[in-house]
């Protein structure tokens, strides 16, 4: 619902669960994405994620460790986050403000 008052929401996937990865004594993660449509730059949609998660409750913790909320941003027009190291040359999205 937040994300709907910020930009235009698309479609949604289903909603599964994980286990976490690399800290195992935390409980599962809830999972989903959504696509949204925004006229903003990926800057600025990551920033708002940012404060997103801040407003829900999000507080800074350790890395990989328990967390009220945790938005990504993996696509963003023909941008998609890569991993350097497998060596694909497409265009990247900022991982850090």
């Amino acid at each position: 619902r937040q994300l709907s008052r910020e930009f235009e929401l698309e479609a949604t996937a289903s909603l599964y669960e994980t286990a976490p990865a690399y800290v195992d004594d935390q409980p599962p993660f809830l999972n989903t994405v959504a696509a949204v449509r925004a006229s903003c730059s990926p800057r600025e949609l990551l920033a708002t994620l940012k404060r997103i998660e801040v407003e829900v409750g999000r507080l800074p913790s350790a890395r990989w460790g328990p967390r009220a909320i945790d938005l990504d941003l993996v696509l963003y027009g023909d941008l998609q986050h890569s991993d350097a190291s497998s060596g694909d040359a497409a265009p990247s999205l900022p991982l850090e403000l």
